[in-house]
């Protein structure tokens, strides 16, 4: 069970709120490739930026490295390891999909997710690590 954001002081109670959002649309994000919704995958990628943007807000209103808080550590390492899932997961049914033959257009609908997925993550991606 995941610890709740009351675990952590109130200085940081919105930044960790904030992570905890992210980690939500990085699951829905999750459901969006697998499913191959384009438009559900398109509606969380532009909720993501947006508290991506407010995340990074928040943590450089810190007074502190979120990293040395043990709570908010782990809630990084939890997005960051989702956010590489996400990638993997979409290689992967491009690669599968790739391979299929008889695709039905099921394959470009595919490569279209890849694409909006990959433009919309070039730089997020850097932005992240360095939090």
């Amino acid at each position: 069970m995941k610890p709740k954001t009351s675990e952590v002081n109130p200085e940081e109670s919105t930044f960790a709120k904030t992570l905890e959002e992210l980690e939500e649309l990085l699951h829905s994000e999750t459901q969006a490739i697998v499913a191959s919704d384009v438009e559900k995958l398109e509606k969380v990628l532009f909720r993501k930026e947006i508290t991506l943007r407010n995340v990074l807000t928040e943590r450089d209103a810190l007074e502190f490295d979120p990293r040395q808080n043990h709570f908010l550590d782990n809630l990084l390492d939890r997005i960051l390891q989702i956010q590489q899932r996400n990638k993997h997961t979409l290689d992967h049914l491009v690669d599968t999909h790739g391979q299929d033959v008889s695709d039905n257009g099921n394959g470009l609908r595919i490569r279209k997710i890849r694409n909006a997925y990959l433009s919309h993550n070039k730089e997020k991606d850097d932005r992240m690590l360095d939090v």
